[in-house]
């Protein structure tokens, strides 16, 4: 009876390897997908830069992610959430030098309509002429903690399963919306000359 209770409390005290470090091994934090991307999801080649797609209308722009990121019964609306709930941040490119700016939308909102995908919704259409940048938050982390690992630009996890997620780490995707157009025709009608 002593000894087992004795090897009881041994193995009790052993180390143990955590859940959530369980967890992390078995299932990190990725970006399943980022959308939208162009029909066979290549990337769209323009003036030597490489974007994800267009925006047209009110394309919004969605992240889905491996594991959640709100509790369930969460609000989900992106207002005043800490920083490692954000998912991702929008840069406008302004200026030859390609300078970034933080870009929204008036009335725009960024929402979690689920517990793992966050989206950027349009109020308006996206207005003509934007190059933008998609940056995901590298301080993001799952509801219960585990920091987003990083992933190449092509929607793949890396090779390495033994990523350490790093503070640098930020997936990038380009986007730009249409150039405006003016068509001209020909007047048929004998009153307007």
């Amino acid at each position: 009876m002593a000894t087992t209770f004795i090897f009881l409390l041994c193995i009790f005290l052993l180390p143990r390897v955590s859940d959530a470090a369980l967890m992390e091994s078995k299932l990190p934090l990725k970006i399943v997908s980022i959308l939208p991307t162009d029909d066979d999801g290549n990337n769209i080649k323009n003036d030597q830069q490489s974007y994800s797609a267009t925006l047209r209308g009110r394309d919004a722009i969605t992240v889905a992610f491996s594991r959640p990121i709100m509790a369930l019964g969460s609000d989900y609306d992106i207002v005043d959430v800490p920083e490692d709930k954000i998912p991702f941040y929008l840069y406008k490119l302004v200026g030859e030098a390609k300078e970034e700016k933080i870009f929204t939308l008036p009335g725009s909102k960024m929402r979690y309509p689920t517990t793992f995908i966050a989206r950027y919704d349009t109020a308006i259409d996206w207005p003509t002429d934007l190059d933008l940048v998609l940056k995901v938050n590298p301080s993001l982390r799952s509801y219960d903690g585990l920091q987003v690992v990083d992933v190449d630009h092509n929607n793949k996890a890396s090779d390495d399963e033994s990523t350490i997620p790093s503070s640098s780490t930020s997936v990038v995707r380009y986007y730009k919306t249409p150039s405006q157009v003016m068509l001209l025709g020909g007047i048929s009608s004998k009153q307007a000359y």
